[in-house]
């Protein structure tokens, strides 16, 4: 019996052997298998993570707080919008994006998921299509800018900053945004991570005795950026709620569609026709800061109608308190800038000032014209309800003063630097400054760069300045980079000047630096792609002129190392605890009198360093 099992043994013993011996390579193959199988496992296992990643960034499964949901979307959308750029790019090589679904077939059902397919052959420069609800993908052409007329003189002599633009690359954005509909809607309208936003009604009502705004019970749609249709559904309400406080004028509880029949029955209506924008220009608009915050709001509707399904907006009702409105009624001892920034706004159309609304709806009986009407209103009292077919309300840009380009779909053109590092231009900010150097020079253009360097004084102020010390630093150490560069220095004050004046020192100037304060506001007239450095005192920073509040600047920011602490910093966490939530510690900080160390003279000029070479890279 045992030998039997030995033999049987060296059977298969022999009978493996041969099979080694004549089939080598098999082993190596299930070695290979082993491996690709596990890698397999392993992408598989990827590719799951991923996804439940994705579907959790994409619809906010995972969260219920609206504002903790909205603070992640925000930081996990870099990653969905990277990786749809990259995308973009691959399908870009290929062909264009096209739209298809139900809504593109101009079916009913708004809620359906867009889905996007290849187009054979690209086509150069396809934009989204703003008649349909959209999640879409964002192409723009080029738009030329510069004032051509000097463009040689400027060349030739040698003062000015060589620019050159290019189209901004086709990538995809992401919106979740449906168009206005001709029916009776509300429709919030959502911008940038801090949700700037715009209100639609259609129609809303001013009721003459409280002078407080009536919105129907009619439904409310929302739409924007970042994030997806369910998203802004689930959260409409919330949105609405919270405009309630930027919005500034004051609104009566909702009210039923019966009952704006019923006014007019009774014959206690005027109607309105077409597209009207209402805005309440608070106290604090005195501030140019506040001011441009409200009115460059106003710029962009003015220049994007098609981003809200309209083809124009017919009137413009601004209502501003007694504290704006002297800058209106007496603009020659208030530099002329807020009546002159207005009037710029809405070139070719012409303001009528101090109008009442009777005044108004006279007008509606002139012949139509193609600019809209704008009116500045010193009362909103009439003597009937006034209603209004459809109405626009916008709320506040905040810590900027223009949308970005991603953040809406848009039929104009965008551009950006083609050097390394250079900040996309907002065409919103472009048409502000075309349209101020209509008004103030007669050509619709922006100046040509020059090697220029202007520190922006704000001693008048008597706070927030840098000492005499200081000061005679910081300008030794500009005369001499400037010189080393070819730059020329000076400092210039907006104080005591007009409107003119100011936008004049500052629209060709390769380099502004100044304290923080309102005096930064100017800045948006540079020229796109110019240089911004802003200094912060001891203990206090702030982000309001961020690339010139979004202007399509490069930015840069310095705060000085030393100073004084505020006497009861020990009751807070940290110095940055105690500007947010004490009104003292925070005036203490941002307006004390500023002294440079030779650290931060060192760490200055390694900034003007890189500025400059930033200056020399754009054009390309």
């Amino acid at each position: 019996m045992g030998r039997q099992e030995s033999q049987s043994n060296a059977k298969r013993r022999v009978r493996g052997t041969s099979i080694k011996r004549r089939r080598p390579w098999i082993r190596v193959f299930a070695r290979l298998g082993q491996v690709l199988s596990f890698v397999t496992q392993l992408r598989v296992l990827a590719l799951l993570v991923g996804f439940i990643a994705t579907y959790h960034m994409l619809f906010g499964i995972f969260s219920t707080n609206p504002v903790e949901q909205d603070s992640e979307q925000i930081h996990s959308t870099r990653s969905i919008l990277t990786a749809s750029r990259y995308l973009g790019r691959r399908l870009a090589k290929r062909g264009t994006l096209r739209q298809t679904g139900r809504e593109a077939r101009g079916e009913e059902d708004s809620e359906t998921t867009q889905r996007w397919e290849l187009d054979s052959k690209p086509t150069k420069g396809s934009r989204l299509d703003l008649d349909n609800a959209s999640v879409g993908v964002h192409h723009h052409a080029s738009v030329k800018y510069l004032n051509t007329a000097e463009s040689s003189h400027a060349s030739a002599t040698g003062d000015t900053v060589e620019v050159k633009l290019i189209d901004y690359p086709d990538r995809p954005v992401l919106y979740a945004w449906k168009s206005r509909k001709a029916g009776l809607e509300n429709h919030i309208f959502n911008f940038g991570p801090k949700q700037d936003r715009v209100v639609s009604y259609a129609p809303a009502c001013l009721d003459p005795e409280s002078t407080k705004l009536i919105v129907f019970d009619t439904p409310t749609v929302c739409s924007g950026f970042n994030h997806s249709f369910d998203w802004w559904k689930k959260y409409c309400s919330f949105m609405e709620s919270e405009f309630s406080r930027e919005r500034a004028l004051e609104f009566s509880e909702k009210e039923t569609l019966e009952k704006m029949k019923d006014w007019e029955q009774d014959g206690h209506v005027q109607l309105v026709a077409g597209t009207t924008v209402l805005q309440k220009l608070l106290r604090d608009c005195g501030n140019i800061a506040h001011y441009g915050g409200r009115i460059f709001f106003l710029n962009h509707l003015l220049g994007n109608p098609n981003t809200y399904g309209l083809s124009r907006i017919d009137n413009v009702l601004l209502f501003p308190g007694e504290d704006v409105m002297k800058r209106f009624q007496k603009p020659e001892s208030y530099s002329y800038w807020h009546k002159q920034v207005l009037e710029a706004i809405v070139l070719p159309g012409k303001v009528n000032y101090n109008t009442t609304l009777a005044e108004f709806l006279v007008s509606l009986k002139d012949e139509a014209s193609e600019n809209p009407r704008i009116h500045v209103l010193h009362s909103l009292s009439s003597s009937k309800i006034i209603c209004f077919e459809h109405l626009l309300i916008p709320g506040f840009l905040k810590a900027r003063f223009f949308l970005r380009d991603e953040e809406y779909p848009s039929k104009e053109s965008s551009l950006k630097g083609a050097g390394h590092g250079t900040p996309s231009i907002p065409r919103d900010s472009l048409r502000l400054r075309k349209l101020t150097n209509q008004l103030l020079f007669g050509q619709a253009m922006i100046p040509l760069m020059r090697k220029k360097i202007a520190y922006i004084d704000r001693s008048a102020s008597g706070r927030r300045n840098l000492d005499k010390v200081a000061a005679k630093e910081m300008f030794s150490l500009l005369t001499r980079k400037g010189e080393e560069q070819g730059y020329s220095f000076s400092v210039i004050s907006f104080e005591g000047r007009d409107f003119k004046e100011q936008v004049s020192m500052i629209h060709d100037t390769a380099v502004a630096i100044s304290v923080h304060g309102a005096n930064l506001v100017n800045c948006v007239f540079q020229p796109p792609m110019a240089v911004l450095i802003e200094l912060f005192p001891f203990g206090f920073s702030h982000k309001m002129y961020e690339e010139g509040g979004a202007a399509g600047l490069k930015y840069y920011s310095h705060t000085v190392e030393e100073g004084e602490e505020f006497d009861g910093l020990d009751r807070f966490t940290s110095r940055e605890d105690c500007v947010a939530k004490d009104h003292d510690c925070k005036v203490h900080y941002r307006d004390a009198e500023m002294k440079l160390s030779a650290n931060d003279l060192e760490k200055f000029e390694a900034i003007l360093d890189n500025a400059f070479s930033y200056l020399k890279g754009l054009n390309g």
